[in-house]
C-alpha cells in the first residue's frame, strides 16, 4: 500500500552506443525517458531531431493491425480466450526480420484485396440503384439507347410526382394535335410514362415540365430495360459474389502467415519506441543526454545493466527536486493490486500523496456485495469468476475478474445475512431482517456503514497531515470533526450524551476552521461557514441509501421472475418454460445488478470517500519497455 519512489536518472554517453543503450533500456522495462529540455529554451538546439522512421514504423503497425483483424477470423490456427499468446525468440524474430520484405508484400496483397472488395461492393450499390432507375421501365420493348428525338417528333421518358400527373395530364391534353402518352409502372415516388410529341410542341412540353416539377430521363443503353435488369441481376446475384469469393481465398492464403505479420507487426512497434523515446534525449555531435525517472528499488539493477553495455557512461541517481512532480507508480500485493485500475479510473494520486487503493478495496467490496445482497448470485460469480481468473493469473491478465471474483464472495456473504438467495422466500435471515421486510432496518444499517466510511476518511486525511508535520492540523480538520459527528449519532440514542460528546467539538471547529484567515472577523466567519458545513455530512451520509435501493431491486427483479416462472409451470410443457424464465431472468437480473453495483460502489469512492482526503493529479509511470500486442518474448526476445 504504497506509492513506488522515484529517483531522477541523468544518463551521458557516447552516440555510438545509444541504440545498444536503448534496447537495453527497453529490455529492463524500468525506465520513463523524459524531454531533456525540461522547458529549458536554452537547451532546445539540442534537442534530438526525430528520426523519419518513426513515422513510417507507426504507418507500417497500423497497416499490418489492420491486416491483422481482417485475417485473423480466416486463421487456421484459433486462440482460446485462456491459451496464453505465442512466444517468440531472439532466433525466430531475427528471421522473421530477414524476411520482412515478403511479410510486407503479404500485407500488401491484404490491402490490395481490400481495395478491390470495397470496388465491388461500390459497383454492387450502383447496380441495385440503376436496377431501381430502370424497374419501371421494363414493360417497355425499345431498346433504351432508341428512345430518342427523331425528325418530327419529341419522345421523352418522364418521370413525375404523382401529385402533379393531373395537372401535366391536362397541359398534354391541351396540345394540338394531342401527343401520344404511354404510361409506365407508378411507383410511390413518380407516375413513370412515355411522351411523344410533334417537335413543334418540344419546347411546350419542357416549360410543362418544369412548371410540374418533372424530370426527363434518358439511358445511354443499347438494351431493354428487361435485358438490363437481368444483367445487373447476373452481376448482383453471381458475378459479384464469385469475384468476391475469389479475393476471399486470397486471403485464407495469406492467413496462412498470419504469425510472421503479427511478430513483425511487434517488432515494428518495440523499434518505433525506441525511436520515439530517442526523440527526447538531448545530443551534440559525439555524445547525448538522458533524463529519466526510475523506482528506487531498481537502481542499482539499471546502473548495473547500462555499464555491462559499455563502460563510456556516465549514470547519477538523484532524489525529485521540491518542483518537480516524478511519475506514480501504485505497488500493493497481488490481492490488492487489481483493484488499482479502481483508483486509476478517477485519478492517479499525487506523488507526494496517499494511495488509498488497500483501504478502499474492503470497502468497495463490501458495498458491492450489500448492493447485491444474493447469496445464490455470489456464489455462481465467486466459482466462475475464481475459475477464469486462475486460467488467466500466469499471462499478467483477468485483473477485472479477480474484483469480480472478491464481489462475488463479498456477495454471497450479505446475502445470507439478508436472507437472500435467488430471491426464494423463506430463506435463514441471521440479521432478522431484509431489505423488503424491514426498509428503516435496512436504512440505517446503510446510514452506519457510510458514517464509518466518511470515518475512515477522514482519518486518513488525519494520517497524511501528521506524516507531514501537521499534527494540530489533524486535530482541528479531522479529530474534531469526527468527534463532533459521532456526538450528533449518540443524539439518537441519547441526547445528552450526544451533546456532551459534540458540543466541545463544534466549539472547537468554530474557533480554529479559520485560523489561516488574517482578521479576527474573517476567522469567526470561517468558523460559522465550516459549522455550517456539517449539513454536507448528512447528504453524504443519505447518499448511502443507495445500498438499499440496489439490494432492494435485486431482491424484487428476482422475485418477479420467481413469480413469472410459477405462473407458467405446472405441466411438462410450462415447467420447461419456467426453468427457460429462471435461466435467463435471473442470469439478465445478475447481470445487469452488477453493472449497477460495479457502477455505484465506485461512485462511493470517489464522492463521498476520496473527497475527505484525496490528492489526485498523478501522472501514470510508463517505462520504455517491451511492449507487445501479439507475441511474448522468450530469452528477451533480443
Amino acid at each position: 500500500m504504497a506509492i513506488v519512489e522515484m529517483k531522477k536518472l541523468t544518463l551521458l554517453a557516447l552516440k555510438r552506443d545509444r541504440e545498444k543503450l536503448m534496447r537495453q533500456l527497453q529490455k529492463l522495462g524500468c525506465v520513463q525517458i523524459v524531454e531533456g529540455t525540461g522547458g529549458d529554451e536554452a537547451l532546445a538546439p539540442l534537442a534530438a531531431q526525430a528520426d523519419p522512421r518513426e513515422a513510417q514504423l507507426a504507418a507500417d503497425v497500423a497497416r499490418m493491425d489492420a491486416a491483422i483483424a481482417r485475417l485473423t477470423p480466416l486463421a487456421r490456427e484459433k486462440r482460446g480466450i485462456f491459451e496464453p499468446r505465442p512466444a517468440a525468440d531472439a532466433q525466430l524474430m531475427e528471421n522473421i526480420r530477414k524476411n520482412q520484405e515478403q511479410i510486407l508484400g503479404w500485407v500488401a496483397q491484404v490491402d490490395e484485396v481490400e481495395q478491390e472488395r470495397l470496388g465491388i461492393r461500390a459497383q454492387i450499390a450502383r447496380a441495385k440503384a440503376q436496377k431501381a432507375q430502370l424497374w419501371p421501365w421494363r414493360a417497355m420493348d425499345e431498346p433504351l439507347d432508341q428512345i430518342r428525338d427523331t425528325r418530327h417528333a419529341v419522345l421523352a421518358l418522364v418521370s413525375m410526382p404523382p401529385r402533379a400527373w393531373g395537372a401535366f395530364a391536362e397541359g398534354l391534353a391541351a396540345l394540338d394535335p394531342a401527343p401520344s402518352v404511354q404510361l409506365c409502372e407508378k411507383t410511390s415516388e413518380a407516375q413513370n410514362a412515355l411522351v411523344a410529341v410533334y417537335r413543334a410542341d418540344g419546347q411546350a412540353l419542357e416549360a410543362l415540365l418544369r412548371d410540374c416539377g418533372g424530370t426527363r430521363l434518358s439511358f445511354d443503353i443499347p438494351l431493354t430495360a428487361k435485358e438490363k435488369i437481368a444483367q445487373l441481376d447476373r452481376y448482383i446475384e453471381k458475378e459479384a459474389p464469385q469475384q468476391m469469393a475469389k479475393l476471399e481465398a486470397r486471403l485464407e492464403e495469406i492467413a496462412r502467415h498470419i504469425r510472421e505479420i503479427q511478430i513483425l507487426r511487434d517488432l515494428f512497434a518495440l523499434e518505433r519506441d525506441r525511436l520515439e523515446a530517442a526523440s527526447r534525449l538531448l545530443e551534440t555531435r559525439e555524445a547525448f543526454w538522458l533524463t529519466a525517472w526510475t523506482p528506487a528499488r531498481d537502481v542499482e539493477a539499471v546502473r548495473e545493466a547500462l555499464c555491462k553495455v559499455t563502460r563510456d557512461v556516465e549514470m547519477e541517481f538523484s532524489d525529485p527536486a521540491e518542483d518537480e512532480e516524478p511519475p506514480v507508480q501504485l505497488r500493493n500485493g497481488s490481492a490488492v493490486a487489481p483493484f488499482e485500475s479502481i483508483v486509476g479510473m478517477y485519478s492517479l494520486p499525487a506523488y507526494r500523496g496517499f494511495d488509498p487503493t488497500a483501504v478502499m478495496m474492503p470497502f468497495f467490496l463490501c458495498f458491492f456485495g450489500m448492493m447485491m445482497s444474493d447469496a445464490g448470485y455470489g456464489i455462481i460469480m465467486a466459482i466462475t469468476c475464481f475459475f477464469a481468473y486462475s486460467k488467466l493469473k500466469k499471462q499478467n491478465r483477468g485483473g477485472m475478474l479477480w474484483i469480480l471474483a472478491l464481489g462475488g464472495v463479498a456477495t454471497a456473504i450479505w446475502g445470507y445475512l439478508l436472507g437472500g438467495f435467488f430471491s426464494i422466500d423463506g430463506a435463514p435471515q441471521p440479521l432478522g431482517f431484509t431489505f423488503t421486510s424491514d426498509p428503516l432496518k435496512s436504512l440505517m444499517l446503510c446510514a452506519i456503514l457510510g458514517a464509518v466510511h466518511l470515518f475512515v476518511g477522514l482519518g486518513v486525511a488525519a494520517y497524511m497531515n501528521i506524516r507531514r508535520g501537521k499534527i494540530w492540523a489533524a486535530i482541528f480538520d479531522q479529530v474534531f470533526w469526527i468527534v463532533l459527528l459521532s456526538g450528533l449519532g449518540v443524539m439518537f440514542l441519547n441526547v445528552r450524551v450526544g451533546a456532551y460528546i459534540a458540543i466541545p467539538s463544534a466549539v472547537g471547529i468554530f474557533f480554529t476552521a479559520g485560523r489561516e484567515r488574517k482578521n479576527v472577523v474573517s476567522k469567526l466567519v470561517g468558523g460559522f461557514s465550516a459549522l455550517y458545513g456539517a449539513t454536507s455530512y448528512v447528504s453524504d451520509v443519505l447518499s448511502y441509501a443507495r445500498l438499499f435501493g440496489m439490494g432492494l431491486a435485486t431482491g424484487m427483479i428476482g422475485m418477479a421472475f420467481n413469480t413469472l416462472a410459477g405462473m407458467v409451470a405446472g405441466s411438462w410443457f410450462g415447467t420447461i418454460f419456467a426453468v427457460l424464465i429462471l435461466a435467463v431472468g435471473h442470469t439478465f437480473n445478475l447481470g445487469i445488478n452488477a453493472l449497477g453495483a460495479y457502477v455505484h460502489s465506485c461512485r462511493l469512492q470517489y464522492i463521498e470517500f476520496f473527497g475527505k482526503f484525496y490528492e489526485d493529479g498523478g501522472k501514470p509511470f510508463q517505462p520504455l519497455r517491451n511492449q507487445t500486442k501479439y507475441v511474448d518474448l522468450a530469452n528477451d526476445g533480443f
